[in-house]
This record gives structure tokens, C-alpha cells and sequence, in this order.
């Protein structure tokens, strides 16, 4: 994932029409996505008959769960070291947008 919004933020900034994604929102792109969502899907496609189906949806679930709250921490440490940025750029688009 973090491959895809490196790959995201350098498209975005080479366009003309989209605002440069700056180092503070790849991080913040990155913690935020849909990991979890995507691996619950892969597991209701695996068929019944899987051996090892139990353990499979038990290692699946602890990890979405134990990445939850670590990807949680980490984006609020983020967010929370990048504070006055963040501000400064709300600041700065106040007005600009309808």
C-alpha cells in the first residue's frame, strides 16, 4: 500500500490540475487505507473445503485487528507531529474552496 500512494503522490504532483502531495499526507494516505476491508474480502472467496480455513480467518483477523490499533497510533502520532502544518494548510485554503 504504501507503494501505491508513493506511486499516487508522485502522479499527483506531475499534473497541473492536482495539488502536490506533500510527505505529510503520503503518511497519512498510507495509515489510512482499506487493508483490512480487502483482506475480509479475500477470505469470503476462499473455498470451504480448505484445509486450513480456521487458522487461515484467525492469523487474517488478528492481524487486521493488531494493525487497527498500531496503524491507529501511528496516524494520530502523525497527525499530532504535524499539527501547525496541517493548520497552516487549512488556513491557507480558507476561502479558496466553495
Amino acid at each position: 500500500m504504501p507503494v501505491l500512494t508513493g506511486l499516487f503522490a508522485a502522479i499527483a504532483g506531475c499534473t497541473e490540475k492536482r495539488v502536490n502531495i506533500s510527505l505529510r499526507w503520503w503518511n497519512v494516505l498510507t495509515f489510512a487505507g482499506i487493508k483490512g476491508s480487502l483482506s475480509i474480502v479475500m477470505l469470503t472467496m476462499i473455498p470451504a473445503s480448505f484445509l486450513h480455513l480456521k487458522m487461515f480467518k484467525a492469523v487474517v483477523i488478528g492481524v487486521i485487528m493488531l494493525s487497527t490499533f498500531v496503524y491507529s497510533g501511528a496516524l494520530i502520532m502523525i497527525i499530532a507531529g504535524n499539527q501547525d502544518s496541517f493548520l497552516a494548510e487549512q488556513n491557507a485554503e480558507t476561502g479558496t474552496h466553495t
